[in-house]
């Protein structure tokens, strides 16, 4: 399953949860404090973004890239612009 970071806006406490990606932006209570918890979006320099993978930061829904020209698209579909494209 993955991992998640997430982030406490009271207590500034991170931590890392192992969830099913449905269950990714259900609530996620604070280990420190109690209070609810902010998913990080989290990109990793090293991941190779153009093999076919999962993006589970495009949409509420994981969407299936396989290509960097797919990539491209998706992104402006949606308004967005990736770092890994500039």
């Amino acid at each position: 399953m993955p991992r998640y970071d997430y982030f406490c806006p009271i207590c500034d406490n991170v931590q890392e949860e192992v969830r099913t990606i449905a269950d990714r932006n259900n609530l996620c209570v604070c280990y420190e404090c109690g209070s609810h918890m902010k998913r990080n979006e989290v990109y990793h320099i090293a991941r190779d973004w153009f093999r076919p993978h999962w993006n589970e930061n495009l949409d509420t829904d994981p969407v299936y890239v396989e290509s960097k020209s797919q990539y491209k698209k998706e992104c402006k579909k949606r308004g967005l612009t990736a770092r890994c494209l500039l």
